[in-house]
């Protein structure tokens, strides 16, 4: 079977709520077929190195878009997607007139046809009324896939799909120096002197610096580090790792994982997955490079659920500069008891003396707006031991974010927090979607 070739990889670091993801991400073409490109890549890789578990999949990105929407028309009506839902369900919840928050169709050639007319493709998007429609959308070479093809296509091949995409995206654009260890901890957004700093006390080990510079108080001369979380899709089949940055798909082979925590500490580590593979070749192919230099920590959506596209940016003041990642321990929160959120918080970050920084990420949520109704004074203070703190930054499973443009000393104002409540509220309306982590910021 002829397949794209591969070009040798770039390393990457990704930061996850529970240490440092280190990884090897395959470049694919930008042109509308990555997601089934990054697809071809992994099944490629695996070729070359022998791994028979690998799912067969057809020799083109087209016939494989072509058997995802084959397979979406023969189980339309069968529940098939997370939550016992039908497809036809969830794309007419996406896509269909009476949706709340209706997303359109994503494909370059329609908005050039669109542009030949000499009309403006932002004024007159591209629609679908019902399931069929959307399919036959969805079969054109170039449209852009969403979460129902990649599930769907997750459960037609065989595949478990581990989709690492942005929680919180900052701008950063370090100069390179040609330290590898140095120049990956500056593009997380630790400035150079306190990264020099933090090698030069740990002998230049890289996850000891790593673990200083996010114990550091606030910074701010530099953004906060970009944050990754991972959806996964069917989690039977056999795993293929993907990188989605700002809509753009490539293959990630997992090389490794430096977590946060030592091996006696209470908190569960996130488990890791990857083909069993052998160490990857040098290969070739290839594609386009995607610029990481655009979204900053997004604004609340102006409608009550969030859209499929970044929002618009919303600046992150220095008082608000995340030093570490907390990820409670399983069963912390008790879904019976409204206040356990406070009190899960509040216990853990004492003991691991959270209180002695400025801000700091709660991870390994999962609540919903039922979860939350009641307890919405968490967007108030709460101590933590001498200090206050408060939730200022909401963080969601599509990667949308509702953050806090004022002080967090604002907070304390009745309408404020009603406003801020009401904006997290509104996204959590959506039943698809979840609170994952929180930003929580002490009140100077």
């Amino acid at each position: 079977m002829s397949r794209m070739a591969l070009r040798d990889p770039s390393r990457i670091e990704l930061l996850v709520e529970t240490g440092i993801i280190l990884a090897d991400v395959f470049e694919v073409p930008s042109d509308g077929k990555c997601f089934f490109w990054s697809v071809d890549a992994c099944s490629n890789l695996c070729e070359q190195l022998h791994i028979t578990t690998c799912p067969p999949i057809l020799p083109t990105p087209d016939e494989n878009r072509h058997a995802v929407c084959n397979f979406l028309m023969r189980n339309a009506d069968n529940q098939i997607l997370v939550g016992g839902t039908t497809p036809r369900k969830r794309v007419e919840t996406m896509y269909g007139e009476s949706a709340r928050n209706r997303e359109k169709i994503v494909d370059p050639d329609y908005s050039q046809k669109i542009a030949e007319l000499r009309l403006d493709p932002t004024q007159y998007p591209q629609y679908v009324n019902t399931f069929e429609e959307w399919v036959l959308a969805m079969r054109e070479p170039r449209a852009f896939v969403d979460e129902v093809i990649v599930e769907a296509a997750a459960l037609c091949f065989g595949f478990c799909f581990k989709v690492y995409t942005r929680s919180i995206s900052m701008a950063v654009d370090p100069e390179e120096t040609g330290d590898e260890c140095f120049d990956s901890l500056v593009r997380m957004g630790f400035s150079s002197e306190n990264t020099s700093e933090a090698l030069s006390n740990t002998g230049g080990n890289h996850a000891r610096a790593l673990e200083i510079l996010l114990s550091l108080p606030q910074q701010p001369s530099q953004p906060p580090p970009n944050l990754w979380r991972v959806q996964t899709y069917n989690p039977d089949g056999f795993i293929c790792n993907l990188l989605n940055d700002r809509d753009h798909y490539r293959f990630l082979y997992l090389q490794g994982f430096i977590p946060f925590v030592a091996e006696s500490d209470e908190v569960a580590l996130a488990p890791l997955s990857s083909p069993r593979l052998l160490p990857s070749p040098a290969a070739a192919g290839g594609g386009i490079r995607v610029d990481s230099r655009r979204i900053r920590l997004p604004s609340p959506p102006s409608s009550p659920s969030p859209s499929p596209s970044p929002p618009a940016s919303r600046s992150h003041s220095p008082s608000q500069q995340p030093s570490c990642i907390l990820t409670l321990p399983r069963c912390t929160l008790n879904r019976d008891d409204p206040k356990s959120f406070l009190k899960g918080v509040k216990e853990y970050a004492i003991s691991r003396q959270v209180h002695l920084t400025g801000s700091f990420f709660v991870s390994a949520l999962c609540l919903t707006l039922l979860d939350l109704q009641e307890v919405f004074q968490i967007f108030g203070s709460f101590p933590i031991g001498p200090e206050k703190y408060r939730v200022i930054a909401c963080m969601f499973d599509n990667g949308g974010c509702v953050q806090y443009a004022g002080s967090p000393k604002d907070l304390s104002q009745e309408s404020e927090k009603r406003l801020f409540s009401s904006e997290v509220a509104s996204v959590l309306s959506d039943p698809r979607r979840t609170l994952t982590s929180v930003l929580v910021s002490r009140c100077d």
